[in-house]
Parts: C-alpha cells; structure tokens; sequence
C-alpha cells in the first residue's frame, strides 16, 4: 500500500492573485498620500515664508537697512545684510520675475505675485500693500 501525503499550502495560482490583490491596493494609496505630501510641502513653504518675512522686516526697522524680495522662478529671495533663499515646492509656479522693495523706514511700494498650485488648482496672491508696518498677506482664490 503506497500512501501518498497530501502537503498543505497554497497554489501558485492563489499566490499570484493574493500579490496581485495587494499590489492593486498599494498603487491606490501611493496617488493620495504623493497629493498630501505635495500639499504638506505647500503649507511649510507658505509658514518659512510668513517667518521669514516677519524676521526680515523686523531687523530692517531695528537695523535702518533697506531689503529686497526677489521672486525667481524656483526660489524667492530677501536680500538684506543677510541673505536667505527659500526654494518653492514643486507643485508651485510663480508667474513673473518680479521685485519688492522695502526701504530702511520700512515703506513698501504696493505689489502682488501671484502662485499657481498645482495640488488643488488655485492661485495665490501675495500682496504688498502700500505704507508702514509690513503689510503683507496672502489670498487664496480657487481657479
């Protein structure tokens, strides 16, 4: 009597769709997780931006020195006794070359550059208002 023992296990075939299974779900969450991290990117650009901004305009009305703000098209730059560069995050494009002026009183002509946010497809505008006191603010506008 020749007893053959079954081995328990799965087919190659079950195999091959629990893989395939898996892959699917992971290809599902790579696309919303890339569209938060762009947007986290987004937000931590916006937050250096606001800090450095208050930073800079404080040591121009402390130290009496004029500042510029170059925007260019990968990175924004203030130009002071120092210097700092902040690089734009990928999903957003800045539409000209443009430059702000801050003198040693602390007067800024008015301007506004304008983003555009290739995460949820909206502009924002960053306006320099006219006057004393370092008006400065940031409007989002759904295209």
């Amino acid at each position: 009597m020749n007893k053959t023992k079954k081995i328990a296990g799965f087919t190659l075939l079950e195999t091959l769709i629990v893989m395939s299974l898996v892959g699917c779900l992971v290809i599902l969450t790579i696309s919303p997780l890339k569209r938060s991290y762009s947007s986290l990117e987004e937000k931590i650009f916006w937050w250096k931006m606001e800090r450095t901004w208050v930073s800079q305009y404080q040591n121009v009305k402390q130290k009496k020195q004029a500042l510029k703000i170059i925007y260019y098209p990968t990175r924004v730059v203030f130009k002071s006794d120092q210097q700092v560069i902040l690089k734009y995050p990928a999903t957003l494009a800045v539409f000209k070359i443009q430059k702000i002026q801050v003198n040693s009183r602390g007067h800024v002509k008015p301007a506004t550059v304008i983003f555009k946010s290739k995460v949820n497809n909206c502009y924002y505008y960053v306006k320099f208002q006219l006057g004393y006191g370092g008006c400065y603010r940031i409007e989002q506008k759904m295209e």
